[in-house]
């Protein structure tokens, strides 16, 4: 299964460089995006405990304002992983 990274970082491909997807075969195309998307995977949760370690929630027993401020780290992370893994030539 591709999932949620490897779909996206597949699609980039197609529209980015058609010819090169076109060249894979199903079961190299699998490969590839099932990497990317466990790659992406581990770089957003690595990312995400460095950000919340270096700069944590203010009140942690304001559920609202926490997890607003985890969403938004959250948000940030996936910006950083989609430019690094997800939307790059392969």
């Amino acid at each position: 299964m591709l999932g949620k990274y490897g779909s996206m970082a597949r699609d980039f491909m197609k529209e980015s460089n058609p010819n090169r997807y076109k060249e894979l075969s199903s079961g190299e195309i699998e490969n590839i995006f099932s990497k990317v998307n466990d790659e992406a995977k581990e770089r957003l949760d690595l990312i995400v405990n460095q950000m919340l370690a270096k700069d944590p929630v203010k009140d942690p027993n304001n559920f609202w304002e926490s997890y607003q401020y985890k969403e938004q780290i959250r948000r940030t992370a996936e910006e950083i992983v989609l430019d690094e893994i997800v939307y790059v030539q392969r």
